[in-house]
């Protein structure tokens, strides 16, 4: 039986890889098997913190905070009951990385502290931990406006994940890094650093990091007045995270699809002052339609008791529709008035 939890850790491990390289379907079937495999014996303590992070993580991924706020204090209570350091470290860096995605940016600032604190404390310090820490609290740092205290963090976080060879640990950081750059006024500086990470990637599958590198890059090139290599950043930024959502449900992946609209959006605008009326147009429309097809879709109908038969069935047939339909708005293949032609 001793083999059946290692087996649990190895498919939450594959879960958590698959989920960082885009995979996050893969990620919910390695999840899926990991539970099974708990589930057959009597776990200890660590093993179910261990589940429970795992579970947290993936349902951030998917934009489901409140089930992965849930989870992230289960695995808390779990790894302190088990006296983990490393595990409770873990779990409140993800409460910290909540309050900061929901704008509580105090709280988050003292959750990820503490985090960092575990860390330290530990008996084994993990460079990667640490940066990963590093890299959320450096965006509290920003957010309450102490931008020197950011700057030092991001720093350290890349230094830790260089000394380890995580390249796109490293590629991400440098997205913040040239981000703060530029908002500091420092355009030329924030490039190097964006041109610096995209040369880490390489052919890596890191999607949501190299889009952000792009988009960033992007906003740079239109600031200084170069729109047309803006407009194939923010090409390249829409194709990056496209690819791992392509073939999800639409209720999954919600904030890669949301983040897609916006940058179809913020190329429309780049088109629209290049002159190019008619691709602005369509791009704009395609950014709209992502929007509305998001919005329904995510939705969920409620069935009463009583309903005819095969409502449900055509109410999945329905989602099955605009899953087809959204599909065609980001392969670009959605022409409605024949523009593309036209132009």
């Amino acid at each position: 039986l001793g083999a059946l939890p290692d087996a649990g850790h190895v498919r939450q491990d594959l879960a958590r890889t698959r989920v960082a390289t885009g995979d996050i379907r893969g990620g919910l079937t390695e999840l899926r098997e990991a539970r099974r495999i708990t589930a057959s014996v009597e776990p200890g303590l660590r093993a179910v913190g261990d589940l429970a992070l795992a579970s947290a993580e993936l349902h951030l991924a998917l934009g489901e905070y409140p089930a992965a706020m849930v989870l992230f204090e289960e695995a808390e209570a779990s790894f302190t009951e088990a006296s983990s350091l490393a595990g409770q470290a873990a779990a409140v860096e993800g409460q910290g990385l909540l309050s900061l995605l929901r704008g509580d940016e105090a709280e988050a600032l003292g959750l990820l502290a503490r985090s960092a604190s575990l860390q330290a404390q530990a008996p084994r310090v993990d460079p990667r931990a640490s940066s990963v820490t590093r890299y959320y609290l450096a965006s509290a740092q920003e957010e309450v406006g102490d931008v020197d205290g950011a700057r030092a963090s991001l720093e350290e976080a890349r230094e830790g994940l260089a000394s380890v060879g995580d390249a796109v640990g490293e590629a991400a950081v440098l997205s913040v890094l040239g981000a703060l750059e530029a908002r500091s006024g420092a355009p030329q500086t924030a490039d190097s650093l964006l041109a610096r990470g995209l040369e880490l990637l390489e052919d890596r599958s890191a999607p949501e990091v190299r889009s952000r590198l792009h988009a960033e890059r992007a906003a740079i090139l239109a600031a200084s007045g170069r729109l047309a290599e803006a407009s194939e950043e923010y090409h390249k930024a829409v194709r990056a995270v496209d690819g791992p959502i392509a073939g999800l449900p639409m209720e999954s992946g919600l904030p890669a699809r949301m983040r897609a609209s916006d940058l179809l959006a913020a190329r429309a605008g780049i088109l629209l002052d290049l002159g190019e009326v008619g691709e602005a147009f369509l791009t704009s429309e395609r950014s709209r339609a992502r929007n509305s097809l998001t919005s329904i879709s995510g939705g969920r109908l409620g069935i009463p008791p009583g309903a005819p038969a095969g409502l449900v069935e055509r109410e999945q047939d329905l989602r099955r529709r605009l899953h087809d339909l959204a599909g065609a708005t980001e392969s670009g293949g959605w022409d409605p008035l024949g523009l593309r032609d036209a132009t």
